[in-house]
């Protein structure tokens, strides 16, 4: 017997499930919400586990059109070798549903993240600051003598991360993959409290809408907030308005990652003053241009040509191998 919840509703009444034979029964407990009692919901809810159209094996489409099920070794090992043919493609070749997998596994991927020294101090043998009053509680059990030293040394933190995402016209080819990276941002527990924002005549902040659990509906509603995607471009007066904004201080130590390629119709000097107050808020800035995959490309774009001289790295993240050299960079910088 396992105890849990409902997952219906907010009030999370108690229940108890027990598996017998091949059915699981629903029990109620005792629990300060449903005093022992449930909805039809509630004690219903384990008929999903039982509903003739429940998918219980992966289905794969062959060559005859059909979906046909299969075991999932067989899926993982399709769907990374369809990523590994198309590791030097650039995204914009790509289908939405590849996109999704690609989303998924920037979600799961390991990342060794930067990190800053907090104010607080834990406890370590081997560190530098004696702690006086945990010495003496300690001393307690040794009849107040100070046997054992506690020392202590100053907590680690992940750095916070910050995105900002260009969804103007000129970047719509790589909105929705960098849409991902956004969300693989905003559930990513080890990177601090992250924040997202897209921008492209305005600033828009994503955060609360990225972190849905469903990455379909995450994209859409954040779809549906951004009202100037695809049009012109004000990057210099975007990142102004994030500077003086309620959300300016989590710039303050945090790594920036800004995708954009670059094209601002606002003057470069307006971008250059923005540049420079970032560039001593923030920690590092990691600047994607999908343009820099170019063989001839050249920072000839006002507003690019600004921002490089306050740009620690700069990367194309355009293909797949690329997001693995921004993953790589990321690493490096925390060690």
């Amino acid at each position: 017997m396992v105890d849990s919840h409902c997952p219906y509703c907010a009030l999370q009444c108690a229940m108890s499930l027990e598996l017998e034979g091949e059915r699981v029964e629903v029990t109620a407990r005792d629990f300060p919400t449903n005093r022992g009692g449930m909805c039809r919901k509630g004690w219903t809810s384990a008929e999903v586990l039982r509903a003739p159209d429940r998918l219980t094996t992966p289905l794969v489409r062959g060559a005859d059109g059909e979906l046909h099920p299969t075991g999932w070794d067989e899926v993982l090992d399709l769907l990374a070798g369809r990523l590994a043919a198309r590791t030097d493609e650039p995204f914009a070749g790509f289908e939405p549903h590849d996109l999704r997998t690609i989303g998924t596994w920037l979600e799961h991927a390991e990342t060794r993240w930067p990190q800053r020294r907090s104010r607080r101090a834990e406890y370590h043998p081997h560190g530098r600051r004696i702690d006086l009053r945990a010495t003496l509680r300690s001393s307690r059990r040794t009849g107040w003598d100070p046997v054992r030293l506690m020392r202590t040394r100053p907590c680690r933190r992940p750095r916070r991360i910050v995105v900002l995402c260009d969804v103007s016209g000129s970047m719509q080819p790589y909105t929705t993959i960098y849409l991902h990276l956004m969300r693989a941002a905003a559930l990513r527990g080890t990177a601090g409290r992250p924040e997202v924002f897209a921008f492209a005549t305005s600033l828009t902040r994503l955060t609360s809408v990225l972190d849905h659990r469903s990455a379909e509906t995450a994209l859409a509603r954040a779809n549906e907030r951004v009202v100037d995607r695809f049009g012109g471009t004000r990057i210099g007066r975007c990142l102004g308005d994030l500077l003086v904004s309620h959300w300016g201080s989590s710039l303050r130590g945090a790594v920036v990652v800004i995708a954009s390629d670059g094209w601002d119709s606002d003057d470069p000097e307006l971008l250059r003053r923005s540049m420079i107050r970032l560039r001593r808020r923030a920690w590092k800035i990691v600047w994607l241009n999908p343009r820099l995959a170019a063989v001839d490309y050249r920072p000839a774009a006002g507003g690019m040509a600004v921002a490089l001289d306050y740009v620690d790295l700069f990367l194309p993240a355009h293909t797949i191998a690329e997001i693995h050299v921004l993953l790589a960079a990321v690493t490096a910088l925390a060690s």
